[in-house]
């Protein structure tokens, strides 16, 4: 800040009486600090103290500018007061200037200076009078972060913010308008009129009127419009708008342009789909089928094909492991055909897919499309929704429909999805049980020539004594020549009523390639409790071996009267030892073995599996040793794949084991 006393003429130094300087430096507000021809400090005023924390006592006499100019400052002082006192020039005398001062615990002050010259005792002298900037730096600091905070969250908004002033030219705009728009922020300012002109001419008289009542209203407010973008394309416009008045009283309006685009498309959508389900809850409601499978999918398809761009409909039927359409419309040149089975390979993927519940393919010529993947490209699919249809938790079949429309993707089929499962109810009720009694006899007819044809072979897995590994026994197991899962096609055999004919085929086919065999050890055949009751048909097969027999009975199936099951044993095998087979696994636990008094329980492999590391299972296999020990029967380990397991096993006294380590089910023998 300058001088309270009136300014001398440029590079003279003002005459000042002696009195007056102690109470100029008393009644000024800034720090006032005298500097004698020297460059010492000859005056220090109590805000000088409060400013840099240094008394008075304290500096007086010291050159000012080791107390109060950072090294950066201080050859340039020096340098400047030794050219005024030659030329009487001094390029920082009477004008403000801003830079930094020491305080005395060495941090850096910002502050503001003007300097005097006057005259004492014939040599030059100066005032210092000197602010304290921090806290206007502090404020301008916060301030600048704020209009950075501030212009940061306008321009991440998803929108355009603005400031506009009716009947004027805008205030402001955000940059999102380029993206959204294609006029820059600038441009779009450059005209009063742009937005009237970029307003589509159905919305224009509307929007205008209701932007004149929210100006009126002083209430903040919302329009909604359409603008064309300088490329032409339409934009749907959600206008946020708020007025106020500025200091001056001007009307401002300050608002954030949304785009609502894709919303306004899906609300037409919706509004289409939902007209279109309308139609089809009408048409399914009095759908009430043909006189068999093929009739009734059939009507569906025609029904099907008045969803909006849906104009392929097909009806699959699951049979065995082929998949045939029942019905369809599909357009010309379509490789598929009722009645005929699809390719094997994409048969399979139908299959797959629909264990999984619907799905959406998007149909696009890759490198090297098959035959029947080129053929339904050349008809023009381009997607396909997949809805399964199932009964009692068995999948029996597919709808599908299919477009041969451009839909930009996936994404808007698989909104026919609802439809389409609505369809896939309709279906379960009335093509469910046409289709399911078809699929039950195509089954049962194909287990029946799946027995007749042999389609099943035997393999023996040695039991063998822990200690020297000697073979004292074989198990026979079956499976089956296509590859299927035994456990799968003995419950399929069952649920058939297959499972007497089924177990009778096993035992035949166990019995005569035990015959290749080394002689002495035992043969272990399977069944399963369920056929117990035609024991008699399995014990004549069983009676041929010549070989010592064991039947081991599954624990994972309940027997309804073990009294009854006791009787049959002794009576149609009574020289055959009694196995109860996965002791520990099923829901049966140890009923099996108190009810049927085997000569010999399997433990579970669960139980087996890594029971040298799990105190737990060590404790229950050692218990299953001392039922075993007390009972009278042999303990046989099912499942050994380790040395660590056999070893523990032997530990805890088991004498008898079988699994991958002592010998694999093809190792001794195979049967065709």
């Amino acid at each position: 800040m300058l001088s309270p006393r009136k300014a001398p003429a440029a590079g003279a130094a003002a005459a000042v009486p002696a009195d007056t300087e102690p109470t100029v430096m008393a009644s000024a507000l800034d720090a006032v600090v005298g500097m004698n021809f020297e460059g010492q400090i000859t005056a220090w005023n109590a805000r000088a103290t409060e400013m840099f924390g240094w008394t008075a006592d304290e500096v007086m006499g010291r050159p000012m500018d080791s107390v109060l100019l950072p090294e950066r400052y201080r050859a340039a002082h020096r340098a400047g007061l030794q050219r005024y006192l030659s030329t009487g020039v001094g390029r920082i005398l009477e004008r403000r200037i801003e830079l930094e001062a020491l305080h005395r615990s060495g941090n850096e002050i910002p502050i503001e200076l003007a300097v005097v010259a006057i005259k004492r005792n014939g040599h030059p002298a100066f005032s210092g009078f000197i602010r304290d900037l921090s806290r206007e730096r502090a404020a301008l600091a916060a301030l600048q972060e704020s209009e950075e905070r501030f212009r940061m969250l306008v321009e991440r908004l998803p929108g355009i913010a603005y400031i506009d002033e009716p009947g004027a030219f805008g205030r402001y705009i955000s940059p999102q308008v380029e993206s959204l728009l294609g006029y820059s922020a600038s441009e779009w300012l450059q005209s009063s009129e742009r937005w009237v002109e970029a307003l589509h001419p159905e919305d224009r008289d509307r929007a205008m009127a209701e932007l004149a009542a929210g100006e009126q209203s002083g209430q903040r407010f919302t329009s909604e419009y359409r603008l064309i973008a300088r490329d032409g394309h339409t934009v749907w416009i959600r206008d946020e708008m708020t007025p106020t008045r500025d200091a001056e009283g001007r009307l401002l309006v300050h608002g954030v342009m949304f785009d609502v685009t894709r919303e306004k498309e899906i609300e037409a959508e919706l509004a289409a789909e939902l007209a279109e389900r309308a139609e089809v809850a009408m048409a399914l409601s009095t759908f009430r089928g043909g006189h068999d499978a093929q009739a009734t999918a059939a009507a569906l398809c025609r029904e099907m094909t008045r969803l909006r761009n849906l104009d392929i409909a097909v009806v699959y039927s699951f049979q065995g492991d082929s998949v045939v359409p029942l019905a369809l419309l599909t357009p010309p040149g379509a490789p598929i055909a009722v009645g005929r089975p699809l390719p094997s390979e994409r048969a399979a993927y139908l299959r797959a897919s629909a264990a999984r519940g619907p799905w959406i393919d998007e149909w696009r010529e890759g490198p090297a499309p098959g035959d029947y993947e080129r053929a339904w490209l050349e008809v023009g699919l381009r997607v396909g929704a997949y809805v399964p249809l199932s009964l009692n938790g068995i999948t029996y079949g597919l709808i599908v429909g299919g477009t041969t429309a451009e839909l930009g993707g996936g994404s808007r089929m698989g909104r026919m999805l609802p439809a389409l499962l609505e369809f896939a109810t309709v279906a379960n009720a009335v093509l469910g049980p046409q289709l399911h009694r078809l699929a039950g006899e195509l089954h049962v007819n194909a287990l029946r020539d799946l027995i007749a044809s042999g389609g099943l072979r035997t393999v023996f897995q040695p039991v063998v004594r822990l200690d020297n590994r000697a073979v004292i026994g074989y198990e026979a197991l079956t499976r089956f020549t296509d590859g299927s899962s035994p456990l799968q096609r003995f419950a399929e055999a069952e649920q058939a009523g297959l499972a007497v004919d089924l177990e009778r085929a096993a035992v035949a086919s166990a019995v005569a390639a035990a015959a290749s065999l080394p002689a002495g050890p035992w043969l272990s055949i399977n069944i399963s409790p369920a056929v117990l009751p035609e024991l008699q048909q399995l014990a004549m097969l069983a009676g041929h071996s010549d070989r010592p027999l064991v039947i081991e009975i599954t624990e994972r199936m309940a027997i309804d009267d073990y009294g009854a099951a006791r009787r049959l044993l002794r009576r149609h095998l009574p020289d055959a030892r009694i196995a109860v087979d996965d002791a520990g696994a099923g829901f049966a636990s140890l009923r099996h073995i108190a009810e049927l008094r085997p000569a010999i329980v399997k433990l579970d492999m669960q139980l087996v599996r890594n029971v040298h590391r799990d105190p737990a299972r060590e404790a229950l296999v050692a218990g299953m040793v001392h039922f075993a020990a007390a009972s009278g029967c042999e303990l046989i380990a099912e499942g050994i794949e380790t040395e660590q397991e056999r070893r523990a096993l032997q530990r805890l006294g088991v004498t008898l084991g079988q699994g991958f380590l002592l010998g694999r089910p093809d190792a001794v023998v195979a049967a065709a």
